[in-house]
């Protein structure tokens, strides 16, 4: 079988080359070595077979402009068709996935690995699919893949937390019952919901376990979320299923502005009745009523007069909530927060010991909180169209997850980032959260356009951030591992993409796009970026725009870990030293990065460089791979015709590769005992993340 295959890779790869052998015309090695080189030394089994065979026949459907991008061994996203069958059910989107199955490090239809649909989001930019990986019939926590499509049902990405080559025994020895009681004794909840997963989140990448996902309510009605070791009752992780601003106050006579707005007359004679309900757009606003079924009930009046404090409250809660629907609606089509008209529910005169507002995950309600004492706030958050407008993206977050919430740490820190992005934009793009509502009428809670104004972070490890991985148990206190905090490194890229002459329309379709595009809990800082240029494919930008969002993205220290390759020698001599990849949007053609092209760019976006070049020794001198494309890279050193030095293994040389800031190598190469002035080092297979020695000397 692997003998057929690689002789059809063969056939398919030469009719390739004879396409592209005028693009690497000069290039230090020649499409015919690159091509054995492939072939040769790496297409060594039916699996490898089958993803170059993949990796060519999608280069082939995209006429050769297809970006694929790889860290660390696992698929990120694919910009370009990937199927060559229409999508249009979440069935056909797995079968879509199943097509490119060795490339996400699915081995064979007999692998455990399975996907089963989340949710499916429709735009008028086309469709997406959100896929959950499953391992032997258990949800994979926090790992799914989106397939995106144009509005014909034709695949056009894709973006991927998939975890590949989970080795597990499903086997564990705590049973539901178990955890009931461990809920009720340690956690004192009750009414839980009650999941066996597939536990992979950062550190147990490497070692998945088996775990408990486990919804419940505290004894004071709070609802929360553990995830609890199957094996040992650990607690891997934890999180609050109310996304609250944790903003505090009471608001008087909420803006004092007159408002028109709709109103719903129910029944008839003595029993009629208006109510603060929307039917058109199916709003609904609610307050407390412990003697109401379900302890709430609508907003109403006998006579529809609408006066007194607490019902401005209501109002400005009420108005706000129509405005953000409108503004969805017209701006990107989405139709409620569910994108399917279904009604939204805001809930007024909450007591607390604080006043915030909230998107309640369980419930799928906005609350607003109020008669905390004393005020810390100017007015009560309803008065606040940013705010209400931050609950509402929430709840379109969730939507868009399939119902799930991404919990603490950097997923929560996204969440909260596209809140306050489209917080802003649907309050007229005023950069500054809360400022109509908090007592700074110049910052608010946080100022967007200039964070540190407010002690928020514009830099991932800058000043002002909270580090998520030194948070040992997040909650409240540690603002559950920075996700208000920590938001604004997001939101401020957004910012400064409209401050680069961005549109507004183009900027809301993106951001929204991108979040279609899928986020889980597995999702890092990185993941954000490649959603975000996935998405501005969606509307027309310049090259150099692209290169604009990928460099606001790099200045906020949001970018993949780049690969060092440092070379060191300690001759007096010099050394020079090339990197050969393949091209960020065809894989089977290839660049030189050398002392005579010292950069690889695509779209105005930086793959590989020389960075130092060193030019009398001894010396270092680094080549860096920025962003990965799939396929093999060649690392080479020689000796210059003008060096009088004429064997490599004279010289000390050795290289060293370095992943992100570690300065502990991944993997070191030493020049060997042999003459020769021209050292192939090693190949770098970026598919699977693994480094493999060459070490052959020649003239």
């Amino acid at each position: 079988m692997y003998k057929k295959v690689k002789t059809g890779i063969i056939f398919l790869l030469t009719a390739l080359l004879v396409f592209s052998l005028a693009a690497a015309a000069g290039s230090a090695m020649d499409d015919s070595s690159y091509l054995s080189m492939l072939m040769e030394d790496f297409v060594t089994d039916d699996y490898t077979a089958r993803v170059y065979e993949i990796l060519a026949s999608l280069c082939e459907i995209n006429d050769f402009d297809i970006h694929i991008e790889y860290a660390d061994g696992q698929l990120l996203s694919i910009d370009g068709m990937f199927s060559f069958f229409p999508v249009d059910s979440p069935e056909t989107a797995e079968e879509a996935l199943y097509e490119i199955g060795e490339l996400l490090g699915i081995n064979s239809m007999d692998s455990l690995d399975s996907f089963e649909p989340v949710t499916e989001n429709y735009a008028e930019t086309g469709v997406t699919y959100t896929m959950q990986q499953m391992y032997d019939g258990l949800e994979v926590y926090g790992r799914t893949v989106t397939v995106i499509t144009d509005p014909d049902g034709i695949t056009s990405g894709l973006s991927s937390g998939f975890l590949k080559g989970i080795n597990l025994s499903t086997d564990h020895e705590k049973s539901y019952g178990d955890v009931m009681m461990e809920i009720e004794d340690t956690y004192h909840g009750n009414s839980p919901y009650i999941s066996l997963i597939v536990y992979t989140l950062d550190p147990y990448e490497t070692h998945p376990v088996m775990a408990y996902y486990i919804e419940y309510e505290s004894q004071e009605g709070e609802p929360f979320a553990i995830i609890l070791d199957a094996n040992s009752f650990e607690l891997l992780d934890q999180y609050s299923l109310v996304m609250t601003d944790d903003i505090t106050g009471k608001g008087k006579d909420a803006m004092g502005e007159d408002k028109e707005f709709p109103v719903y007359l129910s029944g008839e004679g003595a029993s009629k009745t208006y109510q603060l309900k929307d039917k058109n757009n199916n709003i609904c606003l609610y307050q407390i009523d412990a003697t109401a079924l379900g302890g709430i009930s609508l907003v109403s009046s006998d006579t529809n007069q609408w006066t007194g404090e607490k019902t401005s409250i209501a109002i400005s809660a009420y108005v706000n909530t129509i405005t953000t629907y409108k503004w969805w609606e017209k701006t990107v089509g989405r139709k409620s927060i569910d994108n399917a008209s279904g009604e939204i529910t805001v809930v007024v005169h909450n007591t607390t010991t604080k006043d915030n507002a909230s998107w309640n995950c369980v419930t799928k309600r906005i609350k607003i909180y109020e008669n905390a004492s004393p005020s810390k706030l100017a007015r009560t958050p309803a008065a606040g169209l940013d705010i209400i407008a931050h609950e509402y993206t929430h709840g379109v977050f969730q939507s868009i997850m399939g119902g799930k919430n991404l919990g603490n740490l950097i997923p929560g820190a996204i969440n909260e980032a596209y809140a306050d992005i489209f917080g802003c934009l649907v309050e007229n793009i005023n950069w500054t959260m809360g400022e109509n509502v908090s007592k700074d009428k110049v910052n608010g809670f946080r100022n967007i356009a200039n964070p540190l104004s407010t002690k928020n972070p514009v830099k991932v490890g800058g000043k002002n951030y909270i580090d998520p991985s030194k948070i040992v148990t997040p909650n409240s206190d540690n603002d559950y591992g920075g996700i208000h905090n920590n938001s604004t490194i997001i939101s401020h890229a957004a910012y400064l993409m409209l401050e680069n002459k961005i549109p507004v329309k183009d900027l809301a379709t993106i951001w929204y796009q991108s979040m279609l595009n899928g986020y889980d809990a597995s999702s890092k800082w990185t993941r954000v970026r490649s959603n975000v240029l996935l998405a501005a494919k969606t509307v027309s930008l310049k090259p150099e725009q692209y290169g604009m969002i990928d460099n606001i993205f790099k200045t906020a220290g949001i970018e993949n870990e780049p690969l060092k390759i440092v070379l060191s020698w300690d001759a007096s001599c010099n050394l020079d030293a090339s990197l050969m990849g393949p091209l960020a949007n065809n894989p089977f053609e290839f660049f030189d990065v050398d002392k005579a092209s010292k950069e690889y760019t695509f779209l105005k976006i930086p793959y590989a460089s020389l960075d130092k070049d060193v030019t009398t020794g001894p010396g270092e001198e680094t080549i860096t791979i920025a962003n990965e494309t799939p396929l093999l890279y060649c690392y080479c050193v020689r000796i210059p015709g003008s060096t009088e030095t004429t064997n490599l293994k004279d010289t000390g040389a050795e290289v060293n590769v370095y992943r992100g800031a570690s300065k502990i190598p991944v993997a070191t190469f030493t020049v060997p005992d042999t003459p020769g002035q021209y050292w192939r080092v090693f190949y770098y297979n970026s598919l699977e993340g693994t480094f493999e020695t060459i070490n052959s000397m020649s003239d």
